[in-house]
């Protein structure tokens, strides 16, 4: 099984509900081919009317092609350009697409070495990343104090978000 989710924002508008409830919608697709058995590909494009583009594809193989080694799954995301990292035990690869929002990056991993129970556990994990982000996130801003928005160095330029709106973030994650 092939499991991919791009999702770009250039410019920054999204809101934290939206790619939730894509998010969610995405899984259940994925959870109703693993249900029925289904072989497909799904591709999936919402949000036409933003600037935003969210994309979602599935790839679903036979067991030949699981023993031979596809038996993996592939999040890629890009919702900020920030240095912010994801759980240890996932190997990062690097991001294929670049946008401002509130997180970024891309990650792989195996589905037998890190999902719990079965393959459809896909929340666990995406809330097991969600939670070690915001950790990143309050750390992240333990060490910036709003006070410094003025004075940012050039390597912090990049980012287009204060501290307050971060936080703001952080309370969005929070409450889906």
């Amino acid at each position: 099984i092939f499991f991919r989710i791009v999702a770009c924002d250039p410019y920054g508008l999204f809101e934290m509900q939206v790619v939730n409830k894509f998010l969610l919608k995405s899984l259940r697709r994925l959870k109703e081919a693993e249900r029925n058995y289904q072989e497909k590909t799904f591709e999936v494009q919402q949000c036409e009317d933003r600037l935003d583009k969210w994309e979602v594809t599935y790839f679903y193989y036979g067991r030949e092609a699981e023993c031979a080694g596809f038996d993996k799954v592939v999040l890629l995301f890009q919702f900020c350009n920030t240095d912010m990292q994801v759980p240890p035990k996932l190997s990062v690869i690097k991001p294929r697409i670049k946008g401002i929002g509130l997180f970024g990056g891309a990650v792989c991993f195996d589905r037998k070495k890190v999902w719990l129970e079965s393959q459809t556990d896909m929340e666990a994990f995406l809330l097991s990343m969600r939670l070690h982000l915001i950790h990143q996130m309050e750390a992240r801003l333990e060490k910036e104090p709003s006070s410094d928005a003025t004075s940012s160095s050039p390597s912090r330029a990049e980012s287009s978000y204060s501290a307050e709106e971060r936080a703001n973030g952080v309370n969005h994650i929070m409450r889906t």
